[in-house]
């Protein structure tokens, strides 16, 4: 189990590192330092999660319940960034329950990933009677 959420979760948050990092130059070029709004918090909270994820994964190797945590984390806060976030939709109806639904669904398909990895983690560290 070990083994597989490494399998899965390492180039899984690379790749989504290396997307959080791209986006977010992309837009400071395009939009340049504007003023703070919910689209930048949610772009805050995808390079956090990619940030937490990255750890999770180097911290994997000795820590699977941490690991496992920071993962679980990142799924979570990939579906926080796409309510925030929340698309072309102006400000009263982007925290509407079907705008809400369908962004966290979108960013939970996204994020699907880092929590079998998270659950896989967790789930061997369970099994595992001396891991940490």
């Amino acid at each position: 189990m070990r083994w597989a959420a490494r399998i899965i979760g390492l180039p899984v948050t690379v790749f989504g590192f290396m997307m959080a990092i791209g986006e977010g130059i992309q837009s400071i070029q395009t939009e340049g330092f504007g003023p703070i709004n919910l689209t930048f918090f949610g772009g805050a909270f995808i390079v956090l999660s990619m940030a937490a994820a990255m750890v999770g994964c180097i911290i994997s190797w000795w820590r699977l319940r941490v690991a496992g945590v920071l993962l679980v984390a990142t799924f979570f806060g990939l579906i926080i960034a796409g309510i925030l976030a929340g698309g072309p939709v102006d400000y009263p109806d982007r925290f509407s329950l079907s705008n809400i639904i369908s962004n966290a669904g979108q960013a939970s398909i996204m994020g699907s990933l880092f929590l079998v990895a998270g659950v896989l983690f967790l789930l061997s560290s369970a099994i595992t009677p001396k891991s940490p």
